[in-house]
This record gives structure tokens, C-alpha cells and sequence, in this order.
């Protein structure tokens, strides 16, 4: 509704009333020169548009317009229509059938019953832009009209259309025999057709690849279909489609007349592969950097004769610590060069970001100390080979290959390619371990394994500089008696560089090397707190009253690599805080340590003290404020009984009815007598876990519809409410039994869960519980199945069987079945 003090129109239905109560009718008569308020209908507009302003809508796009209430249907001619790009007229938007409106309706998700469901006149062009437009001449059903007009602009759907894609050296090239060939589809089509999608060549003919063969879900409609690589060179290729193929929605192929459609495969692409960005060559083995090869220029025999087209590589070797690091830097930050390059793309030319520059750049051009060298090439330039470059002098290696067929394949502009990689070639291995205030470093043989000793060990940053030297002992080992901090280096990580030397080998290590050795890849808990200083506050107990008394011991205690250490009295806060959570109100005293850095303190907590939780903290010295613990002052009662509910037994097999026995007693001493009870118990799975046979599954852990085809029932799997609120009047000496009936035997490992409720003297009711343990059998039986075995390898299955404390049982017999794959 809209409230107004104008008149309404001839048009709006207005309802008047006088102002009452509070109101002064007359001053606002006086300011307003109007008589009475009026509250009129609000004007319709499309509060809600299904589908929403923006999206891909069909050629005959069914829309769902919520106008705020019910319209007057007629006034929605001439003033709701649809707009077009190359329809030079404006088409009417009329309202769909009865039988169409609750067919759409339905599939709207939550659209109002009241709201119009209208299409455009005529088919809507593919692949325009549409407008729909509402009027202002649309009118509510009490006559209320529009007060502007909205506009709404949709994409309608480009024409049902197939697009072939697959990998190319460069825009224009053919396509690359090692790179699959889709057929990909602006719309989904029925997947049935997937089977008549025929790709024909030299090699005879190929079927797409069907994705429904290796999933669980089955799709009903495809986008795409694929032909998997790899593919004969410079072979012409023809693509065939089903006859009539259509979308899903019934539109037929806008370029159909394309089909059979031909493709052709080039050359296989020129290649210059090294294994990685880094790796670690055996002195003793070689030393040889493997280097792929394929399509690129054979090494002329005449090496020292360098002509256009001729394949090099260059190489630097460094050894010295400052330089190696420099040099490892330098190279990571040159590889991360960007660049812009324009290229012609289906006769248009534009400027595309390079993320790969470097690659048309040397690295080692301008640096001294490189060495130039011919790379042969036995096999010819179209050979797929591995070529081994032989770096046999110890020492960090650059190696960059040059070359210019690479070039000409592979960058927009056609110029030498360079491809690099750096090895470090030694025959040592060295190993750091950095501590809190210390730090190890170790050196062992690579072709034996021993250590090795007498080698001269460096430990530098990674700006260069020099952090500590010295020799390892006969196991090879170098300890570092000081702490090792790791410099911040601008546009670096940060790191500890270690080398170790020895009769001219040399080697090194990083500190930020810990790929494929991370502690949690062989389970091992990296958590713990951190800092090299700790203060904990003991107490008797955490919950206490008003007018009671908080005794508290408090230890301080420094950490380093060999344990705790006392630390400097001086350095230790001076006064003890208990500060309130919630208020922040704070009570102090003062803190004395003795020789063994420790300190007692209490406190009486005063009977006007805030309820809740009470911080307790260390200030001053140098290290601040220093949280210690924490108590909780409540207002609450002592329980009087204490007791017990157990099993008779405490472990049971296969029992048709649980024995409990019960007990109450006073804390101070006393049997309960004749005290009345409730026990309530339920019966609920239990999922034990056997220590040393953790890879052993002991449990069925089927889903549902495997539950279903081995007829494996899940009931175990629910909680079940056996026993309610029974109640039991104890004996003179505070004891009870009850017999507790199971719906059935145990399927599986299970529980009674018991509780006993009571009122204690105190005026509350307190609530003890047990649990008695339920097993089906006295043995269980555990398999574990190696899934790295072959399918058709012996001894696949190990079986273990134990009893209910998990102890293994010799002498057991088992049987196995063979089932179909689940």
C-alpha cells in the first residue's frame, strides 16, 4: 500500500479515513489543506522475472513475471512487448495457454500462483540481444497503472553449432598428433548418439572416448565428444556425425553442410625436454643431464664449425657458495620474465600477455665463464631420442640449449628458443637440520650411502654471507653449536644455503628443500607450541565459590634444545593478575620467586566477586603480561551420593538380556539405603579399533544399495532406546539388579549405554552411567586386501582373527568367498 496526501486520479480506487488518537486533525488539515489521508493500491511492477535479467534464454523463451498482486490481463495489450536486434518491429508479449501457464509454473521453483507467464509472438532470432519491455499502461486489477516503464535485455541462445578443437604449435598450424581432437557443441545432445561419431584416417577408423564407461554416474546428454591422441603425422583426418543430429531441445546443426569435416595432424611438435628445473647427477655414474629431443637440428661433425640452424648448448659451472646462491636466484627471478607479443589469429592482430618471455631470452649470453659447445644428435633431427649431456666436473651446472627450429614452432616471431636447467653434479650428499638454537648438518656418500668424513662444511644465508664453518666428524656429522637465524632476502625466500667439500667435490643443500619429505607424509605430528619461555600456574582444583580460597603454585621455565633450564630470576614478572572474562575486573598481588623459579600465591575470592571465568596472568619484566591459567567462580552445590552402574559381566557375547548391578552410597561414608531410582539404557553400535591392526577392516561398511544386494541389514547402525525410566528401590545396603531384555542378539560390536538417575540430599537430581560391551561372537574376524597386488597375484588377502580384548588367536580356521566386484 501506498500512503499519499495528494488526490488520487480517475483512475485509482482510494480509501479515506480520518485521523484519530494522537493526531491533530485540524493543524494537519491547516498544513496540509487536505481533509483526510488516503491509501491507495501499489502500482504493479515486475518485482521478480524468471528467468533473470542477463541469462541465455531460448527462441521461445517462456517468461514468468511477478507484478506485485493480480493484473488486469487486458491491459497487457500493446504495453508488454518484446525488442529484438534485426526485427524492425516491436513484437506483443501475450500470455501462454492455461494447460502451458501450470507446466511452467510447476518447473518454476517458487514463483507466485498470481504472477503472468507470457512469450513473445514470434520465434526470437538466434543469437541476438532481446529486450522485454514493460509499459506504463499495465494496470493492477483494481485499476492501479504503471508508474514507469522497465526494460529487460536477454542473450538469446547462438544456433545449435559444432566447433572442432585440439592443440596446435601455433595458431594456423595443423593439428598436433599428440594432442587429442574434441568436437565440442554450444548445446547437449543425446548421449546415445556418442557411438556414431566416426573419425576415419590412414590407420582406419576411431570411436570417442565415452566418459559413462569409467564413471558411476551415468550421463544422459554430452557436450563434447572426443578422439584420444596419439594420431599418425601429416595424416588427413575426416570427422563424421550422426545423420539428423539435434540438440536437446530439438534444433538441428546450424552447420551441418560442414560434415564430413577434414582435418590434418602435422609434424610431431620440435622438442627440447630436460627432467625439471633442478636435479642431482651422480659424479661416480656419469654425470650425464639427459636432455629429450625430437624435431630439432642435427649437430653438424665439424664441431667447432657453429652455421645458422646448428643445435647448441651452454654451460657454467660455479662452486663457490656466494656465487651459487646468486646465480640460483638469478635464474628463478630471469624464468619469471613477462612479456607482451602480437600475433594474427583468423586474419585479425592483437597484442596477447606471454607468460613464457624467458623463453626467448639467454640467460647465459652476457655471463663470464661460459663454455660453448655442439649437442650431437645420432638419430637426425626427426628422431625421438634422449640425449645425454656429459657435465663430469663436481659443481652447480647452468645448461641452456639453443635452438632455432624451436623457435620457429613455438614463439609468434620466428627467432632462437632457449630451454635451460641447472644440476648440481657431486658425489656427496648433504643434510641439514636447523633447531631452536642449534642446528646439524651431516654428509654421506651418494654410490655407498657411509658417511664421510673430514669434509669441509660451510652453513651460509641466503643473501651470501657466511653463517658458521667447520668439518664433520667420522659419522659424517657437523654440529652447529649456535643458533642459525635465515636473513631476509628481498624477492627471495628465506634460507640456510649448507655445502660440504672434500677432495674437490662439492655439494649443498637448502634449507627450504622439503618437497616429498614433509613430515606428514610419514605421520608425523609436527604440531607443538612455539616460544623459548613458559609460566603455568598449578592449582588444586579450577571451579570454586564465594568466600573461597584459590591456592596456586606458579613455575617458570626456559626451553632450548636439551629441555627446560631455569631462567634469570630478574627477567621474571613481578605481579600476579586474575582478571574477570567478562567485566575485565582485575585483583593483583605480588609475585616473589624463589632459586627454583617458582612462586606461591592464593587468594580469597570476596563474596561480592562477579560469577564466571577468572584469567590468571603474570605482568612485568620483559617478556609482558603472560597468561598462566584460568579458574571458574560459580554459584553451584556439592553432590552427597556417589555409585555405580555396571555390567555383569563388563564384556558379553551374543547375550540375550544384559545383568546390571547397582550401587549408591554417601561421599562420606554409608550405604544409601533404600534410596529410589530410575534407569533408563539404550543399545547403540560400537566401532572398536585393534592397536597393531589398524590396515585390518574388521566392520561390513557397505552403502545402502550393497547393504541391499548382500541382504546386510543396518539396524546395528542406530541407536535404540531398550529401557525407559524404570524404576528400582535399592536394598538396605545401597545395591540393585536389573535385568535389561535386547531386542535381538548383537550384530556387531555394541554397547548397553545405562544411566541411573536419583535426587540427591543436596536437592538436585544427578544422573550416574556405564556401558557394558556386546559382541556377536568371542572372535572377530579382520581381512586386509593389498591394493597395489595385481589381479591376478597370490596371497592378496591377509585374515586375522582376535578375540573381544583384541588379542590374536592362533589356530583359528577361515573360509573365503569370492563375491563380484561391489
Amino acid at each position: 500500500m501506498v500512503l499519499a496526501d495528494e488526490p488520487p486520479t480517475a483512475s485509482r480506487r482510494a480509501l479515506y479515513f480520518h485521523a484519530k488518537n494522537r493526531v491533530d486533525r485540524n493543524k494537519w488539515r491547516n498544513r496540509h489543506r487536505q481533509e483526510p489521508f488516503r491509501v491507495f493500491g501499489a502500482a504493479p511492477r515486475p518485482w521478480r522475472l524468471q528467468p533473470s535479467a542477463g541469462s541465455s534464454i531460448e527462441e521461445d523463451q517462456a517468461f514468468i513475471i511477478n507484478g506485485g498482486g493480480p493484473l488486469n490481463v487486458k491491459s497487457l495489450d500493446n504495453n508488454l512487448w518484446c525488442e529484438a536486434d534485426g526485427v524492425g518491429q516491436r513484437m506483443p508479449a501475450r500470455p501462454v495457454s492455461k494447460e502451458i501457464r501450470a507446466a511452467v509454473l510447476e518447473q518454476s521453483g517458487g514463483m507466485s500462483q498470481e504472477s503472468i507467464v507470457v512469450t513473445c509472438s514470434e520465434k526470437l532470432p538466434a543469437g541476438s540481444k532481446m529486450k522485454l519491455v514493460w509499459g506504463k499502461g499495465i494496470q493492477a486489477a483494481n485499476g492501479t497503472p504503471t508508474e514507469k516503464e522497465e526494460s529487460f535485455v536477454y542473450k538469446v541462445r547462438e544456433p545449435f553449432k559444432a566447433t572442432l578443437t585440439c592443440e596446435r604449435e601455433k595458431a594456423g598450424a595443423p593439428c598436433s598428433p599428440l594432442s587429442a581432437i574434441t568436437l565440442s557443441f554450444n548445446a547437449a545432445f543425446d548421449a546415445k548418439l556418442l557411438g556414431k561419431f566416426k573419425l576415419t584416417g590412414t590407420e582406419g577408423l576411431r570411436k570417442p572416448l565415452d566418459p559413462n564407461l569409467k564413471s558411476s554416474e551415468q550421463e544422459a546428454v554430452f557436450q563434447s565428444v572426443t578422439f584420444s591422441p596419439p594420431f599418425p603425422q601429416n595424416a588427413e583426418l575426416t570427422l563424421d556425425i550422426p545423420a539428423g543430429l539435434k540438440d536437446e531441445a530439438g534444433r538441428p546443426l546450424s552447420n551441418t553442410a560442414s560434415f564430413p569435416l577434414k582435418t590434418r595432424t602435422g609434424n610431431l611438435p620440435p622438442l627440447a625436454k630436460f627432467p625439471g628445473n633442478f636435479g642431482i647427477l651422480e659424479l661416480k655414474e656419469g654425470g650425464l643431464l639427459p636432455v629429450t629431443l625430437r624435431n630439432v637440428e642435427p649437430a653438424l661433425k665439424t664441431a667447432r664449425l657453429a652455421l645458422p640452424g646448428s643445435h647448441r648448448f651452454s654451460e657454467q659451472r660455479l662452486t663457490e657458495d656466494a656465487d651459487v646462491i646468486a646465480a640460483m636466484q638469478a635464474l628463478t627471478k630471469f624464468e619469471q620474465q613477462t612479456g607482451k607479443v602480437r600475433m594474427t589469429i583468423d586474419g585479425v592482430t592483437e597484442e596477447r600477455f606471454d607468460p613464457y618471455y624467458a623463453r626467448e631470452l639467454s640467460f647465459l649470453a652476457k655471463r663470464p665463464g661460459v663454455s660453448q659447445q655442439e649437442l650431437p644428435k645420432p638419430g637426425g633431427s626427426s628422431e625421438f631420442e634422449v640425449v645425454g649431456i656429459p657435465l663430469t666436473k663436481p659443481g652447480y651446472h647452468i645448461v641452456e640449449i639453443e635452438s632455432q627450429l624451436l623457435g620457429n614452432a613455438l614463439l609468434a616471431t620466428p627467432k632462437p628458443m632457449y630451454v635451460r636447467t641447472a644440476a648440481l653434479v657431486t658425489n656427496l650428499a648433504v643434510h641439514l637440520k636447523v633447531g631452536k638454537d642449534n642446528a646439524l648438518v651431516w654428509v654421506t656418500s651418494l654410490d655407498s650411502g657411509k658417511p664421510v668424513a673430514d669434509a669441509e662444511v660451510r652453513v651460509s644465508g641466503c643473501d651470501g654471507q657466511s653463517l658458521w664453518q667447520g668439518k664433520t666428524d667420522s659419522l659424517g656429522r657437523a654440529p652447529v653449536d649456535k643458533m642459525l637465524n635465515a636473513p631476509n632476502c628481498k624477492n627471495s625466500s628465506n634460507f640456510l644455503f649448507a655445502s660440504a667439500r672434500l677432495n674437490g667435490d662439492f655439494s649443498f643443500v637448502r634449507s627450504d628443500w622439503n618437497e616429498g619429505i614433509e613430515p606428514w607424509r610419514f605421520g608425523v605430528d609436527t604440531w607443538g607450541e612455539t616460544g623459548e619461555f613458559k609460566i603455568h600456574s598449578i592449582l588444586d582444583r579450577s571451579l570454586f565459590r564465594l568466600g573461597q580460597t584459590v591456592s596456586m603454585k606458579h613455575i617458570a621455565r626456559s626451553r632450548n634444545s636439551k629441555g627446560f633450564a631455569l631462567p634469570e630470576l630478574a627477567t621474571l614478572p613481578d605481579k600476579l593478575v586474575i582478571r574477570h572474562s567478562e567485566s575485565g575486573t582485575e585483583f593483583t598481588q605480588a609475585v616473589t620467586w624463589d632459586a627454583q623459579a617458582s612462586a606461591v600465591n592464593s587468594w580469597k575470592v570476596p563474596e561480592s566477586a562477579k560469577l564466571g571465568t577468572y584469567e590468571i596472568a603474570l605482568s612485568g619484566g620483559k617478556r609482558g603480561e603472560i597468561s598462566s591459567g584460568e579458574i571458574r567462580i560459580g554459584d553451584f552445590r556439592l553432590p552427597v551420593f556417589t555409585g555405580s552402574v555396571q555390567g555383569v559381566p563388563a564384556r558379553q557375547v551374543a547375550p540375550a538380556k544384559v545383568p546390571l548391578a547397582l550401587g549408591l552410597s554417601f561421599l562420606n561414608g554409608g550405604a544409601a539405603k533404600n534410596a529410589e531410582v530410575q534407569v533408563s539404557a539404550t543399545l547403540r553400535p560400537r566401532w572398536p579399533v585393534y592397536k597393531n591392526y589398524e590396515a585390518y577392516r574388521f566392520q561390513i561398511d557397505f552403502d545402502e544399495e550393497a547393504q541391499a544386494a548382500f541382504k546386510v541389514e543396518s539396524g546395528r547402525e542406530e541407536e535404540t532406546l531398550i529401557l525407559d525410566k524404570q524404576p528400582i528401590k535399592l536394598d538396605k545396603a545401597g545395591a540393585g539388579q536389573l535385568d535389561v531384555t535386547l531386542p535381538s542378539k548383537p550384530k556387531g560390536p555394541s554397547e548397553v549405554y545405562a544411566e541411573m538417575s536419583f535426587s540427591d540430599p543436596n536437592g538436585e537430581i544427578q544422573t550416574l552411567r556405564g556401558r557394558v560391551e556386546l559382541w556377536p561372537a568371542s572372535v572377530t574376524v579382520g581381512i586386509k586386501v593389498a591394493d597395489w597386488a595385481s589381479s591376478t597375484g597370490k596371497n592378496r588377502i591377509e585374515i586375522v582373527v582376535l578375540d573381544t580384548a583384541g588379542k590374536p588367536l592362533a589356530g583359528q580356521g577361515s573360509q573365503r568367498s569370492r563375491q563380484a566386484a561391489y
